[in-house]
């Protein structure tokens, strides 16, 4: 665990971290977790990393899974012609 300062703002949303990931499960991305409390996805990065918790988080979000596959695109020269 990263040694995080314990002031009563970071302590708060600790908690409001855990209880929301307690409600809706922890099978989802830190960024979702930052998008329903409303905070930076840095803050919940830090405290998460901090708390030792980032295996219960899921690493990439089925949208953004699907943004990064490739489509094969088949070229012929007249394609490629047609495009110049």
């Amino acid at each position: 665990m990263t040694r995080l300062r314990q002031n009563p703002r970071t302590m708060a949303l600790a908690y409001r971290i855990w209880a929301n990931c307690q409600i809706h499960g922890w099978y989802r991305t830190i960024a979702e977790v930052a998008d329903a409390l409303g905070e930076p996805v840095s803050t919940i990065r830090t405290i998460v990393k901090a708390r030792g918790w980032q295996g219960r988080f899921r690493a990439v979000s089925p949208t953004t899974l699907g943004a990064y596959k490739f489509t094969r695109i088949n070229l012929t020269d007249e394609t490629l012609e047609a495009m110049s």
